[in-house]
């Protein structure tokens, strides 16, 4: 059963109590994407981090990788690697930062089963291409923040129209 994108932006509508600046990273930018579009009412401005509309080939392969990993290694072992999709290259080259942050990535690991991650990516694969054809739905301030690399898309042309007035660092 998916944990619908949908489904997780009427989740956060229910427990805002007040309109809110939104940021929302991968997934969560999906989630933000979906609550400015059903409610926007309630999102002041956005800030997507690595957003994406669409599932390509290399992202659906790279999370079911992900899953599988998260399913049969240990969480040392996962926690390597993610680290180089999750982490620039200043943190993976400090050894000091790399090793406090496989420390902390594979204790977040311990306490997450691998099954947690079927839901949402299936519900991610479900709403990936439902948005790409709507209309500039809102005018909120939204600031985005794009992947240097996949499997994220590599520039803010990626994301299709449903999102101006989108704002990247490089124009700011």
């Amino acid at each position: 059963e998916a944990y619908e994108v949908g489904r997780a932006a009427e989740d956060v509508a229910a427990v805002l109590e007040a309109p809110a600046h939104v940021v929302g990273a991968s997934l969560g930018a999906c989630v933000a994407i979906e609550l400015a579009l059903c409610h926007p009412a309630q999102v002041r401005s956005l800030t997507l981090i690595t957003p994406f509309l669409e599932v390509s080939p290399r992202l659906a392969s790279v999370s079911e990788a992900w899953m599988r990993v998260a399913g049969e290694a240990s969480p040392d072992t996962v926690a390597a690697f993610l680290a180089p999709w999750l982490f620039g290259e200043r943190l993976l080259g400090d050894e000091k930062a790399r090793a406090r942050t496989l420390r902390g990535l594979a204790s977040s690991v311990r306490r997450i089963p691998a099954v947690t991650l079927v839901r949402p990516r299936a519900g991610l694969v479900a709403w990936a291409g439902t948005r790409g054809s709507d209309p500039g739905a809102h005018t909120l301030p939204t600031l985005l923040l794009p992947a240097r690399a996949p499997p994220h898309p590599p520039n803010r042309r990626a994301v299709p129209p449903p999102l101006p007035p989108l704002q990247s660092p490089s124009s700011l």
